[in-house]
């Protein structure tokens, strides 16, 4: 069974089962640690899952899966996880009061980022030409958004503040648009067209790296 068998498999099976995909144990593993929340246990080692957050069961409003199926496959993945990891205390809260699992199987372990030297060591000036080249901003002298845009990132009360604020420093939305986005494409869309706001906010899709 290859990869793509064993996710579409095991999801169905919980959906309908609430049980996970059993496999055997590959040999040389000695724990199987799933990066998501996919109902899959393997025999003979620990299994270990990472869950990022439970946002279409916390904001429902905010996805169109199928959330009766979403919730069983969580379930039978986090349930039968000898230990579970979440990015954020936050989440860790999320899923004590969503799903009953023991407190001390769940572990924060929060996300980092290796930042490549020779984007950390970009010469001022140069990053100074680039910005206002290709973007009209300078160092320092924006906010900056970084995200793909839908409901769970809450950029409407991003918008609000930044408006409220009176600030005069733009802001800077850098992220193509995801899914149920509509109604933050028509605010940006109207800020945008507003010749007082126009130059305090700049919608962009995916930035190119500084060479």
């Amino acid at each position: 069974m290859c990869r793509d068998q064993v996710y579409r498999a095991s999801q169905a099976l919980a959906a309908t089962t609430g049980r996970p995909l059993r496999i055997g144990r590959i040999p040389g593993i000695e724990l199987f640690h799933l990066t998501s929340p996919l109902p899959v246990r393997m025999e003979g080692v620990p299994n270990i899952v990472t869950a990022h957050d439970v946002i279409p069961l916390v904001f429902p409003h905010s996805t169109e899966i199928n959330l009766k199926h979403y919730r069983r496959i969580m379930e039978a993945s986090l349930h039968r996880a000898d230990g579970v990891f979440v990015v954020s205390e936050h989440s860790k809260r999320d899923l004590l009061a969503l799903f009953d699992l023991p407190e001390d199987r769940i572990h924060v372990t929060y996300q980092s980022v290796d930042i490549p030297q020779s984007v950390r060591q970009v010469d001022h000036d140069h990053l100074a030409q680039f910005l206002e080249t290709n973007f009209g901003l300078s160092p320092g002298g924006y906010f900056l958004f970084l995200g793909a845009i839908e409901p769970k990132k809450n950029l409407m009360r991003l918008l609000d503040a930044h408006s409220i604020a009176q600030l005069e420093l733009p802001l800077v939305l850098a992220g193509k648009y995801g899914w149920l986005f509509k109604d933050e494409h028509r605010r940006i869309e109207v800020m945008k067209s507003n010749r007082k706001s126009r130059r305090y906010i700049q919608k962009l899709d995916y930035l190119h790296r500084v060479q």
